[in-house]
């Protein structure tokens, strides 16, 4: 089913183009050229304010996507709009989330007392 967007709700422009890429994917997943949510995507895209090189990395996904597509590649045209999508929430995540997140997985990624453990087998050497 394709999610209709109302245009003329208070949606930011990223949340719109977000749930036009999602219904993208899922009518590739059915074998089936989303020719459309392409157009609307291309046409979105214009309306995000992304920084000069992030406009240029989400056209090349989505101009490879299209060539994908036209080649029959489903995969691969999958991953380009997935990659489109999670790059984009990654440099639109607000820097202080961002920092919350890279602080925890820091932490979590620490056993507690692991280096304590190393300086000692290498003392025992």
């Amino acid at each position: 089913m394709i999610a209709k967007i109302n245009r003329l709700s208070p949606t930011p422009p990223f949340a719109a183009f977000a749930a036009v890429l999602t219904c993208a994917v899922d009518r590739i997943r059915t074998r089936t050229t989303p020719t459309s949510e392409l157009e609307e995507l291309r046409q979105l895209l214009e309306t995000i304010p992304l920084s000069t090189s992030e406009y240029g990395m989400a056209g090349n996904r989505l101009r490879n996507a299209v060539r994908y597509l036209r080649s029959h590649e489903w995969g691969a045209a999958q991953w380009e709009l997935r990659t489109l999508l999670n790059g984009l929430t990654r440099d639109l995540e607000p820097a202080a989330e961002r920092a919350v997140s890279n602080r925890r997985s820091s932490q979590s990624s620490r056993r507690p007392g692991s280096e304590r453990h190393w300086i000692l087998a290498r003392s025992e050497r």
